[in-house]
């Protein structure tokens, strides 16, 4: 019986990754396997950070409605998985993402930290197109405080731990020309 009071206090305390994960998860922006399993260990796909945003933005109904046509969305490779496409046409639409020079958008492929840290700044409202707008992204990300707890370099492959980190972080910074945090401007209470 002593034993097992014991326990709770020897308990480890969640990572920063885990608490941000289950702040996402409480908010309804990041949903876990059938097992409740956020996955925060895997490599996050782009496919994925589409759907991630549209929750975190509180769109996810409008894009899973969004029009599609023949030419919408454009990405040659955006359509193998139904149930993704309005998705994409919505990402593109709102120039959230942006495909490859090839004309693909690789939605199976792990997202980069420079590409999430990119997604992450348009959400917040700051200008950020074209093909040559992530080189910038990640030092503009480190400079808004979205990379803190995050050690990541321009080309590594985010762990969903490490986009809950930064969505968190983002969630707490002053939108683009605004007195408001994200979190303010989508009613979130942090």
């Amino acid at each position: 019986m002593v034993l097992g009071t014991f326990t709770a206090v020897f308990a480890a305390e969640p990572t920063v990754e885990e608490a941000a994960g289950a702040f996402l998860e409480k908010v309804g922006v990041l949903l876990g396997d059938d097992e409740g399993d956020l996955l925060l260990e895997e490599n996050l796909e782009r496919r994925d950070a589409v759907i991630l945003l549209s929750r975190l933005l509180d769109q996810e109904e409008v894009a899973k409605e969004f029009p599609t046509s023949e030419e919408s969305p454009s990405w040659t490779d955006a359509r193998t998985d139904a149930y993704y496409v309005p998705f994409f046409a919505w990402a593109e639409a709102n120039k959230y993402f942006e495909g490859n020079d090839d004309g693909t958008f690789a939605p199976r492929e792990a997202i980069t930290a420079q590409e999430y840290a990119l997604v992450l700044l348009r959400a917040l409202g700051y200008e950020a197109s074209g093909h040559d707008a992530w080189k910038a992204a990640l030092e503009t990300a480190k400079e808004l405080g979205l990379l803190v707890d995050v050690e990541v370099k321009d080309a590594d492959k985010v762990l969903r731990g490490q986009m809950a980190v930064m969505t968190l972080n983002a969630l707490g910074t002053k939108m683009n020309d605004s007195d408001k945090t994200l979190a303010e401007e989508l009613g979130i209470e942090m």
